[in-house]
Formats: C-alpha cells, sequence, structure tokens
C-alpha cells in the first residue's frame, strides 16, 4: 500500500492507495470471572480502482478476520468482522473506499 496506514486521518497530500483506522467505541463488560473491554475497530481504504480496493479488502480480510491481536496488559481472545460495505466518493466519483468494521474482546490479565 503506497501511502500507508494511518490513525484515524491520513496526512493531506498522502497518495492512494492508503487506509485509516479508528476506535469507534469501547466498552467493558464484566461476566462471573472475567473483566473483558469489547472494542469496536474501523478500517477504511481508499483507491484509485476497484481492483485495487478489492485486492487490498482482500489481504486486510486475511489478516484481521478472526485473528487474536497482541495488546499489552490483556490477553486476546478473538476480533471478528461485524460489517463492510463498498462505496465510491469524490466529485467524480474518482475515489474508490470499503469501510470495513472489526470488533474485538480481549481479557484483562
Amino acid at each position: 500500500m503506497h501511502g500507508g496506514l494511518h490513525l484515524e486521518e491520513a496526512p493531506q497530500g498522502t497518495l492512494m492507495p492508503y487506509a485509516t483506522f479508528t476506535l469507534v467505541t469501547g466498552r467493558p463488560d464484566y461476566y462471573f470471572k472475567g473483566n473483558f473491554e469489547i472494542a469496536q475497530i474501523q478500517f477504511d481504504i481508499y483507491a484509485g480502482s476497484n481492483t485495487v480496493r478489492q485486492d487490498l479488502y482482500t489481504k486486510l480480510t486475511a489478516l484481521f478476520d478472526d485473528c487474536r491481536p497482541v495488546v499489552t496488559g490483556y490477553t486476546s481472545l478473538i476480533m471478528e468482522r461485524q460489517s463492510q460495505q463498498a462505496v465510491r466518493e469524490g466529485e467524480q466519483d474518482d475515489i474508490y473506499r470499503y469501510i470495513v468494521e472489526y470488533s474485538v474482546t480481549v481479557e484483562k490479565v
């Protein structure tokens, strides 16, 4: 990916393709013997063509679907894709965007 992966927004002038990620929500969840955190993370892929957008989407889902991310101070349980949406944006519909949301569940060590 030429433009990289950025937290929340890419710097002005970043070349496509690139992606951003955002923590949409986070909440504690308490069970009988555990202290869990559940976070919704959104990835946005921006590309200049549908082919590149689809390729990056395939790579993103191969990497993150059902993975166990490393989070300091927590035991990772699961990262699950919740939704995805392909859209076109820009004045002439020349930006191909994929919005992909994941739920991440971790347990406090």
